[in-house]
């Protein structure tokens, strides 16, 4: 829209009042006061505006763009727009949970080899299968697929109490008898310390990538759900809101060749 808040703030830094501009473009002070509330004037007036107070267009009007149209056009496009973010976020902690197994079932760690590592891989495969699955949901703005990303990004936190807190103690939490716990990584020999603490930092940025898809795709859900039902209701026009805009992008460049003028 267009605003005379440049207007405004000249008239305070030379201390005028709408009554003495008035009297400097001989006119009615009505004139004026109706800047205050209805800014919609003839180029006339404009030009009275600027030799009375001796300056440019763009020193006393300025265009702001309408955010209600903007945002109406924005939320519009993610009706045929895949929310590539959040599945990406979700696949993104998929593969960190890839990275996470690979190492840990690279343990040579006989006390390991039970049912609890049974147990895990069936945790491994759920977190996969549900993430995955979760990632396709958010993708096409379904919200109920973000709470099964914030339960797999709790598994995936209680996970880091597990074994890996378990390999920080030597193994003496779940098995009760202390051993040397070590694996090849990348060409170097990590010990205790280091496996726990690169276990930990795959679960907590996995957490990270599926509650950042969750509170994401959650969010633009609603957005999209709110702008529908809107749509539907008759409270706001696509059709509208462009013709608002070329509106003011037809005004903005009509306002440049005066400038130019």
């Amino acid at each position: 829209m267009i605003s005379f808040q440049p207007l405004y703030n000249l008239m305070k830094k030379r201390g005028l009042s709408f009554y003495q501009l008035a009297k400097m473009m001989g006119v009615d002070r009505t004139v004026t006061y109706r800047l205050k509330k209805n800014p919609n004037i003839t180029l006339a007036t404009v030009n009275l505006l600027c030799t009375a107070m001796q300056c440019n267009i763009s020193d006393i009007i300025e265009f702001v763009p309408d955010e209600k149209s903007e945002n109406i056009i924005q939320t519009d496009i993610y009706r045929y727009k895949r929310n590539k973010l959040a599945s990406g976020l979700a696949l993104l902690g998929l593969f960190i949970n890839c990275l996470y197994f690979m190492l840990f079932y690279g343990l040579n760690y006989q006390p390991y080899a039970n049912v609890l590592i049974g147990l895990s891989v069936l945790v491994n495969l759920f977190v996969l299968l549900a993430t995955f699955l979760a990632s396709e949901g958010v993708k096409v703005y379904n919200k109920k697929y973000c709470i099964l990303l914030l339960v797999v990004a709790v598994i995936q936190l209680a996970r880091i109490f597990i074994y890996p807190l378990d390999i920080m103690l030597n193994g003496e939490m779940l098995f009760e008898t202390q051993a040397t716990i070590s694996v090849r990584y990348f060409g170097a020999t990590l010990g205790n310390v280091e496996l726990s603490v690169i276990l930990i930092i795959y679960l907590a940025l996995s957490v990270a990538c599926l509650v950042a898809s969750a509170i994401i795709g959650y969010v633009r859900a609603v957005q999209l759900e709110k702008f529908n039902k809107d749509l539907e209701s008759g409270e706001i026009s696509v059709d509208k809101a462009l013709a608002e805009l070329n509106a003011k992008d037809e005004a903005a460049a009509s306002e440049t060749k005066v400038q130019e003028v």
